[in-house]
């Protein structure tokens, strides 16, 4: 139990925040500084070391910062500002360290003033958690003072098509992107962008230049050359690109800013990893009594098999559909259904959307122009579309009177076809470019060092200073891979067994990342197979055995038991915001097989009674 002080902070934009007090406990946690004194520049990670602060997996630790900032100009603000932080558990069992670190000093401006001015912020830092319901855990102030020196921010990075009111938190492929860059500390005369995987060049591209005669204090990428990013692998689910901006004043001096930023298809699977029981059934006697004896050995061996079908089923939400989507499917027919249920999983698309945006403070502008429409028949294979519905030849002819017909290597699209047992077979891989580092440069890799964090993070290094480094501002949430086949069945028929493959016409291959809809072709009907299980296939139920005592009778009992893996699908609109779609159900059924004993015939089973631990159940 944690013994708090619980605070209800309202926040603006910014997350500027004030405090009213509910409880006169405290966690006693506290930020030692080794250094009262920081430096930094926008978007560099920040870290510190916290003593007594509790590792929560269903919570969000922050650092609050209170205080003053200053610009270089002599402007003075009041300052109220939570920034998300990350755990990183350092030392060693005997003398653990717990440190939280900020992936980015701003999402991608200065975050005390909402632009690109340098200048010092005074006041106090403090750790807190921000609890599942949204509650604030607050621990003890430190004295702090951060100096933020000459930086180059980003202003503006979307779509062009699009008007987000901030720049994008993921990238979309084959959309052509503008990206506004400010600088505060330089008169700046040149800016030079080194970003990956763009204009059809996979890997590094090119530099890009641009030089001015007069100090400019922005510059805009985007407007006179294009900036498209490739496709992604089809092996992955997503791509990490690199983003490096670099400003020069006429002397030579220079401030940078690191961006590494996330690829995604429109719609994407995420699956945890999770294996969870899902039922069940009363165990059945499978073979008759057998009276003990001396050296009455028996092992257990089928006689009448099982057979049960893998399934799976797709519920998709109601309020997604009526703003995202026309559905022309039947709801609840062949497995796919629209309705008001959310997703149950605790770690993917909805975790990981409220660590971004909210927890950031940046406000996106809803409308038309930013949405991502989409469109069904079946429900397993979508098509999508962008810029309100803009043909595609129109979308290209307008690209080609941006930029010209020269840039015949690069591919640009506002359309996707989509297909969800495709999207599922590549969700457990990412593709890195390099330069981006998996995790945090100081601590663990891959963000786990707590052993409970679900998500991701990336960074990349100073291109002139050691030991500087930039991180995301979205975390991504961990993916494992999917495979195998299964009927698609309505929440009805996800418990039957035997004459299910008969009926059932649909099938996902998810290790060919297919749908086959005719079980009469070859196909179609090699795909059905391949959904059926039986009892007797199964090492568990062919290596029992045991001894029936003198005097005691044995009986084999064998129970059915069905698992279910939940993945979620999710989508994203022109500014890189994740929407929850959907929830996928594959359902996989096992055996379990006991020798039970007892005085009487029949003995009594000691396997689980049935039971139903997420529906439907038989």
């Amino acid at each position: 139990m944690i013994k708090a002080l619980i605070l209800v902070i309202a926040c603006s934009l910014l997350f500027a925040c004030t405090t009213t007090e509910s409880s006169s406990d405290t966690i006693g946690a506290k930020i030692i500084l080794d250094q009262p004194i920081q430096t930094a520049v926008i978007g560099q990670s920040l870290e510190f070391r916290v003593d007594d602060f509790p590792v929560e997996s269903n919570a969000f630790p922050r650092i609050f910062f209170q205080g003053t900032f200053t610009t270089a100009t002599g402007q003075t603000m009041e300052v109220q500002t939570i920034l998300p932080a990350k755990y990183d558990l350092r030392g060693t069992e005997e003398a653990p360290e717990t440190w939280l670190y900020i992936p980015r000093l701003g999402a991608f401006y200065n975050p005390f003033t909402r632009s690109a001015h340098h200048g010092s912020f005074m006041g106090t830092i403090a750790p807190i958690l921000e609890l599942s319901d949204g509650q604030i855990v607050n621990g003890n102030q430190t004295p702090y003072s951060l100096e933020i020196k000459p930086s180059l921010s980003f202003m503006k990075f979307e779509p062009m098509h699009a008007d987000c009111g901030n720049p994008a938190l993921r990238l979309l492929p084959s959309m052509p992107y503008r990206m506004l860059v400010g600088v505060s500390g330089i008169a700046a005369t040149k800016f030079v962008y080194e970003i990956s995987n763009i204009n059809g060049v996979d890997g590094a591209h090119e530099p890009i230049i641009h030089e001015y005669e007069q100090p400019t204090d922005f510059d805009i990428l985007g407007q006179s050359e294009p900036l498209v990013f490739n496709e992604i692998p089809e092996d992955s689910r997503m791509s990490v690109v690199s983003i490096r901006v670099k400003a020069y004043d006429a002397n030579g001096v220079m401030v940078e800013n690191a961006l590494p930023m996330s690829l995604h298809r429109p719609m994407e699977v995420q699956y945890d990893g999770k294996y969870e029981l899902a039922q069940l059934l009363e165990p059945v006697p499978v073979s008759s009594c057998i009276a003990g004896g001396p050296q009455t050995s028996v092992s257990y061996e089928e006689t009448t098999s099982e057979t049960k079908q893998n399934s799976v089923s797709m519920n998709i939400s109601n309020s997604w559909s009526n703003e995202n989507a026309q559905v022309r499917f039947q709801s609840n027919s062949q497995g796919i259904s629209v309705g008001e249920s959310v997703s149950v999983s605790k770690s993917t698309s909805m975790s990981t959307e409220r660590e971004t945006s909210n927890a950031w403070g940046l406000g996106y502008t809803e409308s038309e122009s930013n949405s991502v429409s989409f469109e069904s028949s079946n429900g397993s294979n979508w098509s999508s579309n962008v810029a309100q519905g803009q043909s595609e030849e129109g979308f290209s002819s307008d690209f080609e009177k941006q930029f010209g017909s020269e840039n015949t290597t690069i591919t640009v699209d506002n359309s996707w076809e989509i297909s969800i047992p495709f999207i599922a077979k590549v969700g457990g891989k990412n593709v890195v470019s390099n330069g981006v580092t998996e995790g945090h440069s100081n601590g663990v890799s891959s963000g786990q060092s707590n052993g409970k964090s679900t998500s991701k993070n990336y960074t990349m290094g100073s291109s002139n200073e050691q030991g500087k480094s930039f991180g995301t501002v979205t975390s991504h949430s961990q993916s494992s891979n999917l495979s195998g086949s299964y009927a698609l069945a309505s929440e009805q028929e996800v418990s039957q067994s035997e004459s299910m493959g008969k009926t059932i016409d649909r099938t996902w291959n998810i290790s060919q990342g297919q749908e086959f809809e005719d079980s009469q072709t070859e196909a179609g009907s090699r795909s059905v197979n391949e959904t059926i299980v039986t009892s007797n296939t199964l090492e568990t139920t062919s290596s029992i055995s045991g001894s029936i005592p003198t005097g005691q009778f044995g009986m084999f009992y064998r129970q059915s038991s069905r698992w279910v893996r939940e993945a979620e699908v999710v989508t994203f609109d022109l500014c890189g915001k994740a929407n929850y779609m959907a929830s996928i159900y594959f359902n996989e059924w096992k055996w379990s097989v006991e020798l039970a004993n007892g005085p009487s015939c029949p003995p009594k089973s000691t396997l689980p009674k049935a039971s139903c631990m997420i529906e439907p159940c038989e």
